[in-house]
């Protein structure tokens, strides 16, 4: 089914994340009952140690509910979280069910969910020296102080543009994208040292990438 989530609580290593699934019935007695939630990076890569069924985790369960045809609940970040996942802004909320037989299953990931920040203003790039030939990315994490209008692009170390990267609204807090070496044709960049700038709400500021074949 259709599944959403927000950050309700904002505060920093400490979000409260409420999720709504709809299922295929509409009645108090429905097929798919919660099971567990994890998380996903912006990569969509499963995130390990966020599984709210096993202990040590840096993502526990709130409360869950299962009626009219809807599963419902939240779930909290716990503290370490940012240092356990320093490139990680953007996340998406992954839910599990169990159906009547007992299987569990997954009613999909959410939409994108940027996590709030103690210290908004801020660049940083992870995994800045790779190579696109070989399947790496690097990862650009930022924050700002505000809701408002954000764009990352990317440059060469002369000014010609390569690649936007974002170009859209965003609420306060962080984010993360990656960027796999293409530009704006979506053919493999050449090799050499690449600059990111983002501009948005308390924030003008630059990083630096490097593409090595």
């Amino acid at each position: 089914g259709a599944l959403s989530g927000s950050v309700v609580s904002a505060k920093f290593d400490n979000d409260v994340i409420s999720f709504t699934v709809n299922t295929s019935s509409f009645v108090s007695n429905q097929d798919w009952r919660f099971a567990y939630a994890q998380l996903r990076n912006q990569s969509n890569w499963v995130m390990p140690n966020t599984r709210t069924d096993m202990s040590a985790q840096y993502l526990t369960l709130i409360s869950s509910g299962n009626a009219f045809g809807q599963i419902t609940g939240s779930v909290q970040l716990i503290p370490g979280f940012a240092s356990r996942f320093p490139s990680v802004g953007t996340i998406g909320l992954e839910i599990f069910a169990y159906d009547v037989h007992g299987s569990t299953s997954s009613m999909g990931v959410s939409n994108p969910l940027n996590l709030s920040d103690n210290a908004p203003g801020s660049l940083s790039a992870y995994n800045n020296v790779f190579n696109p030939l070989l399947g790496q990315k690097a990862t650009v994490k930022y924050s700002v102080g505000s809701a408002g209008h954000l764009t990352i692009k990317l440059y060469t170390e002369t000014g010609r543009r390569v690649a936007t990267l974002f170009d859209g609204d965003v609420t306060a807090g962080k984010g993360s994208l990656d960027w796999g070496g293409q530009n704006l044709s979506g053919n493999p960049v050449a090799s050499g040292i690449y600059v990111i700038r983002a501009v948005g709400p308390g924030l003008n500021t630059t990083e630096k990438i490097a593409v090595v074949k």
